[in-house]
Formats: structure tokens, sequence, C-alpha cells
């Protein structure tokens, strides 16, 4: 989604606009001015001793900004504000109201700010210590009273923050109500996320410090914390702190940033700016210049320096300087001159600041300077002494531990043996209880012939003139193969099967299609119609069985896993990902996805301008976008169509944000600016185009019936024309439907509009391509692939069965020299990569059927599930950049936004379960993976890791995860001969080889 055109949104936007003046006191709301300067109180205020809590203060010219974050009655975390406040006793104490707000989950598809409530709940007062370090702070809460000793809390390390200090409260003031606190020390920043849980009750997250990946990029973990209610006595142990997932700060300037955070699973992108409030007073601070005055040099360890600080005045007298070491306060000086003696400095390199502060407290920024001390001169300790032992010395030398020799070359070991009191008569080598060799005389070398790909944990036995042993340590050896070398038909048939199912089911399928080519394999894919899934779910209650939503997850794995139709399949995925319905927020009814996916099928080979309007016309989509029971507006009672699904219909599902060349690069205006596609005239345009549409089957002649009609899953929409607005419509490119027009006629006229959209060839292509192919095509290849859109062989626009097979069918598709470029191809997507494992594996059940439902989950599944996308922008936007290597190459990653240190971790746990167990799921329903075929090869490392390089990895897999492989089958148990042992070890090592094929990038990233 644009942040200048966003969806849904943009009606609570007007709403948050109007009430700004309401919420600003408490909601972070003022308009942004320059850049705020830290004052002397900004920082993170703690107790050391009930380490758990704390207060964010963010002080501004005459204001402080306070967030305390603390727990509630039940331990949970909770934050109060302090939007506001004045300064008493000649600027030494702050007093202010306290105010708990409720709102949106920061898990909600959109924030609306109109639902963010406050209250007041109490206030407090704050009055700092003389050093500026630490301040007793009241707090009232209701009939709550504490008192509490707090200081600054120090971290972080290395030169001056200024003229990039981070420090600040930062929020997007469209969606005022949440924000970030940010206290920058150094090189570190402490951060604290102040958002709202599933249920609205105030949530706070921290970031306690990361790391600097660039110069304006902070990347770190986020954490909740449970602890002590306020209201009770502070209780160390009942403190409990969660990693729940991690944070991405890119600050573009001094003001603005991008915000990328990702908690249990759901990731989420915002731009943020600095929160400006309070009044500039005008007043230049003071400038300081420090330099340090050392007696010697170089200086040595313990040292002395003397630091001054040459000061020019502001507007207002100097009070005094501060000097600092690193993040520490060291001392003051409150006359001229401005100086400050330290001793006994250690060895290392120090760094010192030092600020100067006027008569109000007005601090300018800080002056840096470092110091080295070199350590004193010391004789060095005396060598440990040796012991004599009798038994000889022996250690292999060569080759070395972990060394992997290639088949085919003689294996040599070479020990090095001693004796301190005799000889040695012979060096024995082994494997393991098995003798090698030996060698009788130094050098000691023994050849031993390399055949076949092995592991070896070799020995050496030294034995001496008087019998006396000595064995070496063990040195790992592994002898690796060399992997056969496919020919190209093989590689691309097994490519061209990746890309257009949901995997390989045997290396059958693949000789299959070498012999019958591409086309005819086509040709037998399109008849291959899908079940359907109403059906299926019919049965299920025929059976006895509830209708609910599980059962229509089920259909879909269904086909996935078992439909000869896998590219149907596929495609009709594909558009699921375009034409995006969730059953989360709002809930869906079940048969309203069954038939949603039903549709999608039936239209995945036939013309994008039929299935365009059957998805327009579907009740699922009416419902998650809002068509369905939006009416024509009624000036005496305010009301507008909704604007969500004319919103999305262009956005999202044809035209896009900006005119497109047919490459899908932006066509540019005179200035070099894109061009919008539309705007919010359009928009409305569109909207009253929509308006009159609900459920089927009750008498549309009726406005009585209008709201709300029968609920109807399984059949079109139908039109109230009582309901619909007939006045003309301005829609985009001057394009204007007439006045008087029936709302089918409308629907259809608006249809026929987004659909000849020169747009709709490149954008459509382009993310079919990414779907199937790679995520980032030449424009060449968006190219062709519109034109196929544009125009099929008879002359037809939207043929999208031509279409995929220009996608399939292009050159750079089917290049497999394409294939070895860095930046071509695309992450697999999570469910892909499941279904991929369990057809490659043939799992099946004992019923037939599957109860793979819940996916979604960063922490235990995929952060993927079919029909559980967090919003209509689909699970990840084709447009993402993965912040490093692959933006700094403009290279877009869309399903990496779904990759987050949660849910790689999840997805590593969730194949580790599966290869373990070996199945997935219970009872009747347990999906059970075939090893026989795997098993027959483990003995073989070399050879298991061909196969299963072959199916799925297309035969490309890279020579260190092969050797990687053969290296830790090798080391493993050698498969027992005996048949009632033979089990257990075998799967063992097909088991490690399944867990390192499901976790390597070779097989995450298809090519």
């Amino acid at each position: 989604m644009n942040t200048q055109q966003p969806t849904r949104f943009a009606a609570w936007l007007l709403a948050a606009r109007r009430s700004l003046r309401l919420l600003a006191m408490v909601a972070l709301l003022v308009v942004p001015s320059l850049q705020a300067r830290a004052a002397n109180f900004t920082d993170i205020w703690w107790n050391p001793s009930e380490s758990g809590w704390g207060v964010a203060l963010s002080h501004h010219h005459d204001k402080i900004f306070g967030l305390l974050y603390i727990y509630d009655a039940d331990g949970k975390p909770l934050w109060v504000s302090m939007p506001d406040g004045k300064f008493e006793n000649n600027g030494r104490t702050y007093v202010g109201s306290l105010y708990r707000t409720t709102g949106p989950s920061y898990r909600a598809a959109f924030f609306n700010p109109t639902q963010v409530n406050v209250s007041s709940v109490g206030t407090a007062r704050i009055d700092f210590g003389a050093d500026d370090q630490s301040a007793t702070m009241q707090v009232t809460i209701g009939s709550y009273q504490s008192t509490k000793q707090v200081k600054r809390y120090s971290f972080g390390n290395a030169p001056s923050n200024y003229p990039n200090d981070r420090s600040d409260i930062w929020w997007n003031p469209d969606e005022s109500g949440w924000g970030l606190t940010l206290n920058h020390n150094g090189n570190n920043i402490f951060g604290v996320l102040y958002t709202y849980d599933e249920t609205g009750r105030p949530l706070w997250v921290t970031m306690p410090g990361g790391t600097f990946t660039e110069a304006n990029q902070f990347n770190g973990k986020l954490y909740t914390t449970t602890g002590s209610p306020y209201t009770a006595a502070f209780e160390a142990s009942k403190v409990k702190t969660t990693e729940v997932g991690n944070i991405s700060i890119e600050f573009i300037n001094g003001d603005e940033a991008r915000l990328t955070i990702s908690i249990n699973g759901f990731t989420r992108s915002r731009p943020v700016r600095r929160f400006a409030f309070g009044t500039d007073p005008g007043i230049r601070p003071p400038k300081v210049d420090l330099s340090i005055n050392a007696t010697a040099s170089p200086l040595v360890a313990p040292a002395t320096v003397t630091l001054r600080a040459a000061v020019t005045a502001g507007d207002r007298p100097v009070s005094k300087v501060v000097f600092y070491e690193g993040c520490d306060r060291i001392g003051e000086a409150t006359a001229a001159p401005w100086e400050f003696k330290v001793a006994s400095l250690s060895a290392g390199n120090h760094t010192f600041s030092a600020r100067a502060l006027d008569d109000s407290g007005s601090s300018g920024a800080l002056d840096t300077e470092s110091k080295e001390v070199k350590t004193g001169g010391t004789a060095p300790p005396p060598p440990p002494t040796s012991t004599t032992n009798k038994l000889p010395t022996v250690a292999i030398t060569s080759p070395p531990n972990n060394a992997v020799v290639r088949v085919g070359t003689n294996l040599e070991l070479i020990a090095a043996a001693s004796d301190p009191d005799g000889t040695i008569v012979k060096v024995e080598f082994f494997t393991g209880p098995y003798k090698m060799g030996e060698a009788t005389a130094a050098p000691w070398r023994l050849v031993f012939p390399n055949s076949s790909e092995a592991g070896y944990a070799v020995t050496a036995v030294a034995t001496d003139d008087r019998g006396g042993t000595k064995t070496s340590s063990v040195v790992n050896i592994t002898t690796v193969g060399t992997p056969p070398v496919l020919d190209s038909q093989t590689k691309d048939a097994a490519r061209f099967l990746t890309q257009a199912t949901f995997g390989i089911k045997s290396i059958a399928e693949i000789e299959n299609l070498k012999a019958i080519g591409f086309d005819a394999w086509l040709n037998q894919q399109i008849p291959m119609v899908a079940p359907s899934f109403v059906q299926y779910v019919n049965d299920r209650k025929a059976a006895g069985e509830k209708p609910d939503e599980e059962r229509a997850y089920e259909a879909i794995w269904q086909q996935w896993l078992w439909q000869p139709g896998q590219l149907r399949a596929r495609m009709a995925f594909a558009l699921s990902e375009l034409f995006v319905i969730s059953n989360i927020a709002p809930d869906l009814d079940t048969y309203a996805m069954a038939s949603y996916w039903d549709m999608l099928n039936a239209g995945a080979f036939g013309n994008y301008r039929n299935l365009l309007e059957n998805v327009t016309l579907h009740p699922a989509m009416g419902y998650y976008l809002n068509m369905i029971g939006s009416r024509k507006a009624d000036p005496v009672k305010g009301t507008h169509p909704n604007e969500n699904f004319a919103r999305e219909v262009m956005q999202l599902f044809t035209i896009g944000l900006y005119k497109l060349n047919i490459d899908g690069s932006r066509v540019l205006d005179s200035a070099g600016k894109p061009i919008n596609t539309y705007d919010e005239t359009v928009i409305k345009g569109m909207a009253a185009a929509f308006t009159g549409w609900n459920f089927a089957g009750a008498d549309t002649s009726k406005p009585s019936t209008f709201n709300p009609p029968k609920e109807n899953w399984l059949e079109p929409m139908a039109s109230w024309e009582s309901m619909h607005d007939t006045n003309a419509k301005p829609i985009f490119d001057g394009i204007v439907l007439p006045a008087n027009q029936t709302a089918a006629q409308d629907m259809k006229a608006a249809l026929d509009a987004l659909f000849n959209h020169p747009n709709v060839g490149p954008f459509v292509g382009r993310q079919l391509i990414q779907r199937f192919v790679t995520s980032n095509p030449s424009p060449q290849y968006i190219a062709r692939v519109a034109a196929a859109f544009n125009r099929d062989p008879g002359g037809v626009r939207g043929n999208l069965l031509w279409v995929l097979r220009e996608v399939l069918y292009d050159p750079e598709a089917r290049s497999l020299a394409k294939a070895t470029e860095a930046g071509w191809g695309k992450q697999r997507e999570p469910v892909i990569r499941f279904a991929n494992f369990l057809r490659g594996l043939n799992a099946t059940s004992p019923t037939g059927r599957n109860k793979i439902w819940y996916l979604d989950s960063a922490d235990e599944g995929l952060n993927q599930s079919p029909l559980l996308s967090p919003s209509v922008f689909n699970f990840f936007s084709p447009n993402y950049r993965q912040p490093g290597p692959l933006s700094a190459a403009n290279l877009v990653a869309p399903e990496f936004q779904i990759t987050t240190e949660t849910s790689m971790v999840g997805t590593l746990n969730f194949f580790a379960r599966l290869v373990k167990n070996g199945s997935y799921g219970s009872g009747d329903t347990k999906l059970t993976m075939d090893l026989t075929q795997l098993n027959a090869l483990a003995g073989s490392p070399g050879a298991l890791a061909d196969h299963l390089s072959l199916l799925f990895m297309n035969g490309a897999m890279s020579e260190a995860l092969r050797t990687t492989m053969v290296i830790t089958l090798s080391t493993m148990p050698m498969p027992a001969t005996k048949t009632g042992d033979s089990g257990a070890t075998i799967t063992d090592r097909v088991k490690a080889a399944l867990m390192l094929v499901a976790l390597s990038p070779d097989y995450v990233i298809q090519k």
C-alpha cells in the first residue's frame, strides 16, 4: 500500500484528522516542526534495584513527554503517559497528569485512530536532583500512591551521538495513538514500543539495545515483560522477559525513519518521524570545545590527564560544564577555567566528552576527544614448567581434522611420534576399531586406497621400545565423490515441474516430462478440473462433521497434495494472492471460502475480464472489502458509498498506483515524476459505480430487504436498483460512466475500463512471474508476458492460459545459465516448501484426507497459511525490499517480508518436527512420509544427496551442501545389515539428510 493512497484507511484518516486537536495531548498529535533538540532530561530513567520497569522522558524546550512502563494487576505490561505538564521550582520539578490509553491491536490490518480511547488516571511529579542524573518520582494512579527514586539508565559505548542523536519520541501522524521512544547513547539505542495487545489493552515492547548495521540502519530484538503489579511491592523474581520478534529502524534523515517490526510472526512496516512539541524559547545554548592535556607522551598507565573546555556563551550565562567518560558522568566544573582532572587511567583508549549548560538548564552539543594510554613496562611471567612423561607422544599431522578428500585420490596419513626415554617401534592407524595399516619407521606414513565415499574417524597409536602405547586425538576425514553431471534436459524438466506444480513427486515424473515435452504436459493439464471445494464441505457435513472453516483449508491441501491438475492448482493459488480474501478480520463463512476457491480454480485458465467480474460479484469478496451493502450517498444522513473495494480493485487487482510502460517501468511526467493512475475523485466515482449489491436470493425490488438480506455464499451478489447511485460518475483517464445506468451496467462498464487499461498486462504479468519463476524479471520478460496478456494468437485480450504459458516458456524462465546468476530466482513460499516436501516424500494418510489447518504462526508454523493472509495486501508485497544486500542491489524479495528471525526459528522447528516424526498430524488423517526409496540409498551418502538434489533442487545442489551432507552422513553409524536392526540407523541418516535439505538455501531459494 502506498502511504499517500492507503486503502480501507481513507475514511478513518478523514475522521482522525477531524479529531486531531482532541487527541493531541494524549496520543502524540502535534503538527511537526523542525527536528526536536534533545534536552538535559531526555533519557530512560529507572531504579537499578527494581529492574523491569522505568520511565522514558523526552524533553523538548519547556515541555517533557513522559511514558511510564509498568505492570497491571495481572502482571501484564501497562503504559501510562504524561503528555503535557509544566516545570516548577525554577526548572527542577515537572508535574503533569497521567493518562491510560486503549486502541487497535498491533496485529490489526489497519490502525484506526478513531478507536483510540484515552482516560485520565492520575498525576506524576518528578523532582530532578542537582546532579541531573537522579530524581524522585511521585506517582498517583487512582487510589494508589508511590514515591520512587530513579536515575538515568547508562548504556552504550563509543563517540557522542551528535549531530545524529536519535533520542526522541517517534510516531506516525496518520496513526495517532502508538509510538516509539528511542534513547540513543553512543553506539547503542534503547527503545520502547508503545502499542496495544490483541484485546486493545496497552502493551509495551522493549528493544534493549541492538546493532548499527549501517550508519543509518539499526536492528535489534524485541521483548515483552511481565512483572509485579504496580500496586504491589516489587519482586524481582516475577520479572519474566520473552523474546517476541525483531525490529529494524532505517533513519532516512534527522526527522524521518522507516520502522519495521515483527512481533509473534506479525510484520508491519511504517514511516515514522520525530514528535515535536514544546515551545522553543529561541535562546542560543552555550558551546564547548574540549581538549585533553597530558604531562607525558605517550601516556603510560596509570595515567593522569586534565580535561579543559573552552566555552562560548550563548544568550544566557554559563552555569557549569559536565564531563563524561564514555556514557558515564565523571564530574563537572562550575566556574572558569572549565577543567577537570582524571587520574589512574588504565591502559586502553579513553573517550571523554564535555557539555556546557546555561542557567536555565539548556545545553549545546557534546564535544568529544579520545586519548590512548599504553601499558607500563613489566617483566614477562616465567614460562610454565614442563613435566616428563615416559610414554610416547603421537599426533596425526596430516591431513588436518575435518579434512575432505576427493574419491580417487589416495588417503595419505602422516603422524609425528617421539619417545623421551627410548625409541618408537611402530605407529598404527585405526578408523574406529578397524586397523587401516601401520608404519614401522619414520616418517610415520600410511597410504590408504580411497575408492568410495566414506567417513573416517582416524587415530594413531604409537608403541615404544618398552611396549608403552599412546593414542592420538581423533582426526575426522571424509572422502567425497564428484556429483554426477546432469544433462540440460533433465535439469530443465525438473525446473519446469518445480515452477509449475506444488512439487516433484518422483524422478519418474521428470523422465516422463522429458519424454513427452512441455506442450504435451501442458495439454494434459488443461482439461484436469479441480474437485469442488463446496462439495468437499458438503461431504464432510454428510459424514457428521461440522462445516467449520477447517474444512475449507483441508480442501485446498487435498488439491495441492494429491490432485493431478497441478498447474491449475498453482495458478489458483497465485490468483488467491492477487485477489485476496482472508479469514482474518473479518471472519468468513466456510462456504464463502470454499466457493471462492472453486471460482479461482474454474477461472485459472480462463479470461481475466471474466474472472475479474466473478471476483467482484462473489459474496466473499463483497463481504471482505465491504461492497456488500454499499449504497448510494444519503445527503440527509451524511452517508457515502463504501470506497474499500473501489480502491482495491484498482490498486491491487488491475492497474496499480502508477501508470506503467509495457515493460513494467513507470511512466514519468515532464518533471521526471511518476504519474498516478487515479486520485480521490476517481475513488469516489468508482465507489458509486459499485453501489446497490448484496446477497442474492432476496426480493431486490423491495428496499427493506437490502439490509440485511439472508446470507447466500454460493451465488453471485444481486443488485437493488433502489440502492444504486444513478448519477454520472467520472472515473480515470477522463472516462465518465453516464447517468441512469443500472447497477450491472455501471459495474460492467467500470470493469471494462479497468480491464482495457494498458497497465493491466504488465501489472498482472509481473506478479505472475514472481509467483512462478523469479522475483526480479527483466523489463523484457515483463514486456513479453504483458504482450501475451494484451493479445493471444486469436487476438483475444486477457487469456490467462496464454499468459501462464508465456510465463513458463519465456527464454528467461527456461535459461539454465540465467538460473546461476546472482539475484535470479525467488524464495519458495513457506507453504509451497511444505507441499514440496510432502509430495516429494509421497506422504499419505489412512483415510486419504489431511488436517492441515493453521500454519500462520511464526513461532510454531510457517508464518503463512492459505486464506489466512493478515490483510488484503497478501502475506507480502510484490515490491518488498529486504534491508541489506538485496535492497542495496535494487532487488525486491517479496517472500522475505514474512521471513523474520522469529519465523526462521519457527520454520526450523516446524521442519525439524516434521522430519523427526516422519509425519504430520495424527489419527486417521496423519500424513506419513514414505522413506523406502531413500532408505535404500542411506548406505551411500553421495547417491542419497544426488537423489535429493534432483527431487528438491532441480539437480542444482551446491557442492558445499553436498559435501556437508556427505560428511554429516558419513560420520553417523553405518547402516546395519541385520533385518531387525536396519530401520533406525538407516532412517536416522535419511532424516539427517532431509533436515539439511529443508533448511538449506539451495532448497529455500528457487532458481
